[in-house]
């Protein structure tokens, strides 16, 4: 339902866009793998229409690097919306889209620099964006470099991420109702002390943390919880923790 995990996170990361400005985060994408019809482009276009027409704001692979750059600087402080990966695999090799370059352009948020028809240097397009983003293959291989996988958050989907008849009811009420959820956020986060937001950052929560519980044993366990607000620079490893990276060190945690 809407109330599922990939439906939620997608809804949530998009409303998320414009604290990155606030929480001074570099931007990152999201990239989920799915099969056809399984609901996965009615779930990102269900987050992206927050902010205005989920068919306007969302875009597919069968793109350029340079036209992504374009588009990500029109939205910049919103998310970005990639959606059909196997378009860019139909495309012939001289044309088709790298996508480690393309993870790590999105992450730096600053595309090529180039010179004018009057051979001055142009100023590059620049973004701050969370790219939600989605195929039926992944967007990683075998080729893929760490600095791109540490760009980007995989989702894996066995199943269906709708059901084909929610799928179906999402489609039609985004076509007349987008934009609302959008402008109230915006209302309620200029009541807030941004000051405030900024001390619950994860790097003070990590640091709280390892002060905490500097003196804990190797293979103990604790019941903490903590919600973080920004962007969690992970390393990957097996099962479900993840070392949470900070320029003093590293903690592990149980992610789920």
């Amino acid at each position: 339902d809407l109330h599922s995990f990939p439906t939620r996170r997608s809804s949530d990361l998009a409303l998320a866009t414009p604290l990155l400005y606030i929480l001074d985060e570099r931007s990152f994408s999201i990239y989920t793998t799915a099969d056809s019809k399984a609901g996965k482009t009615a779930t990102m276009k269900f987050g992206g229409s927050a902010w205005g027409n989920p068919d306007e704001i969302a875009k597919n692979f069968n793109c350029t690097i340079n036209g992504l750059e374009v588009s990500a600087a029109l939205r910049s402080d919103f998310p970005l919306i990639i959606n059909e990966k196997q378009l860019a695999e139909s495309q012939n090799k001289r044309n088709r889209l790298d996508m480690t370059k393309l993870l790590y352009l999105l992450g730096e948020g600053e595309g090529k620099s180039r010179m004018d028809r009057n051979a001055n240097e142009r100023a590059p397009y620049r973004w701050r964006t969370i790219s939600l983003a989605g195929g039926e293959t992944s967007i990683i291989s075998d080729e893929t470099t760490q600095g791109a996988i540490t760009r980007t958050l995989i989702f894996n989907v066995p199943d269906k991420v709708l059901p084909t008849e929610l799928s179906s009811e999402v489609y039609r009420v985004m076509k007349h109702n987008y934009g609302h959820a959008g402008q109230k956020f915006i209302d309620e986060l200029l009541k807030e002390d941004f000051d405030d937001l900024r001390k619950e950052k994860y790097s003070d929560i990590i640091a709280t943390l390892q002060e905490k519980y500097k003196g804990l044993e190797a293979g103990a366990e604790t019941q903490d919880c903590y919600s973080v607000a920004g962007r969690i620079m992970a390393i990957r490893n097996s099962g479900m923790f993840i070392d949470l990276m900070d320029s003093t060190g590293k903690i592990q945690v149980f992610s789920h």
